[in-house]
């Protein structure tokens, strides 16, 4: 008889008294027959979300372990995944955000390819959203993917691409072993940390698997994180773009260049308070690059460049930068 694979769902909970019983719900409700625990980590919020959580607990009578795991303080979502991954007993981890909820079938859809797939790195699904406009970039349905890759190169192209592969923590289901043994664990102390770890995540992923169904309702609201437009965000933003910098390897190094200058470029558009940081970020990606791709670097960082650049859009940049390399240079023919 086939082993059950076990899972881990980790739930960092702060301040969502509105929405933390549907989701609660929503994981009592799931098929799967294997063993699950759901690791609430309590964040120290000042609602009543923890009460909320014991109630419900309280009156579950499923086989769902159901276990509060609290803080010594609010430290942010970044150190309650931490914690949630450093207790978690199941050989795969699942993060859910506490705000949102999960179709009944979510675990089971996604469990069944890892055993298909014979302990595949990560299992990615689909997500609905209340924003339309993010929702083609949540939704796998239309999205050419393969169900199963172990194309490393592929797959780490794919990630940096940004737009095939959701940017989220949630709603993918991780090998536990995996995620242990190449330490990847979230930076502390910032927002965004998904596009920091996703960065990482991209350098050792072996295998992925995609499970091309809606599993996941994510939920855009006023007062979270990511709604919240603060000079803190400006500042994670700053941190995270020099820690890619900090961490460009030789494997698709230009890709991981090209994914940086697009940042880069975006940020040093938009956010007009931190130019200096920006311009000295620059630089030091610039030296990190070679030969005529710094070349092409320092000449669109010209301002009346990046002026008749914009008009075409950021990505129309890339595109351009990509056809002039390969006019004769070819600069990247030897890293992709």
């Amino acid at each position: 008889m086939e082993n059950k694979i076990s899972v881990s769902i980790i739930l960092p909970t702060y301040n969502v008294q509105n929405y933390i019983k549907k989701c609660l719900v929503s994981i009592s409700k799931q098929t799967y027959s294997g063993p699950i625990e759901c690791l609430i980590i309590d964040d120290c919020g000042t609602d009543k979300s923890i009460s909320i959580v014991r109630e419900f607990i309280k009156t579950y009578r499923g086989s769902i372990s159901f276990q509060i795991i609290s803080l010594e303080k609010n430290s942010g979502l970044s150190a309650a995944r931490n914690v949630g991954i450093l207790q978690s007993k199941g050989d795969y981890l699942y993060f859910l955000d506490s705000d949102d909820w999960i179709e009944p079938f979510c675990i089971e859809g996604m469990v069944g390819l890892a055993h298909k797939y014979s302990y595949v790195d990560i299992v990615q699904a689909g997500a609905y959203c209340s924003s339309k406009e993010q929702s083609s970039l949540l939704s796998l349905g239309e999205k050419k993917l393969p169900e199963f890759s172990n194309d490393k190169k592929w797959i780490k192209k794919t990630f940096l691409k940004r737009y095939e592969i959701p940017i989220t923590a949630w709603n993918k289901l991780l090998n536990r072993n995996f995620i242990i043994k190449n330490n990847l664990f979230f930076f502390e102390g910032i927002i965004h940390e998904d596009e920091d770890w996703n960065w990482f995540l991209a350098k050792y992923v072996n295998s992925i698997a995609f499970y091309k169904f809606d599993t996941y309702h994510y939920i855009t609201r006023n007062g979270s994180i990511m709604t919240n437009k603060l000079d803190k965000s400006k500042i994670a933003w700053i941190k995270i773009i020099n820690h890619f910098i900090d961490n460009i390897d030789d494997y698709c190094r230009g890709t991981q260049e090209l994914f940086i200058y697009d940042f880069l470029v975006y940020r040093f558009l938009f956010e007009k308070s931190f130019v200096d940081d920006y311009k000295r970020l620059f630089f030091k990606f610039m030296n990190k690059t070679s030969g005529i791709n710094r070349v092409l670097l320092y000449i669109i960082y010209n301002r009346t460049c990046w002026k008749i650049l914009c008009k075409f859009g950021l990505n129309k940049q890339l595109d351009l930068i990509t056809q002039v390399s390969d006019l004769e240079f070819k600069p990247f023919e030897h890293t992709l």
